[in-house]
């Protein structure tokens, strides 16, 4: 039973702590932010078959 508590402790710890909320953005709202940021990285996460059918010049 405690290791079952535990566990469910830990899950509702990670999971609050780690997960995010996405906020979409405009084209335009993402370029401004962009442009005005110096330091930037952006990370694309889709398969090879979605980068291929479009990406970011020089990505």
């Amino acid at each position: 039973m405690k290791n079952i508590l535990l566990t469910t402790a830990f899950s509702f710890i990670f999971i609050t702590t780690f997960s995010q909320v996405v906020h979409p953005m405009k084209v335009d709202d993402f370029e401004k932010k962009m442009s005005a940021t110096k330091e930037k990285t952006i990370l694309d996460v889709r398969t090879p078959e979605e980068f291929v059918e479009g990406h970011l010049p020089g990505a």
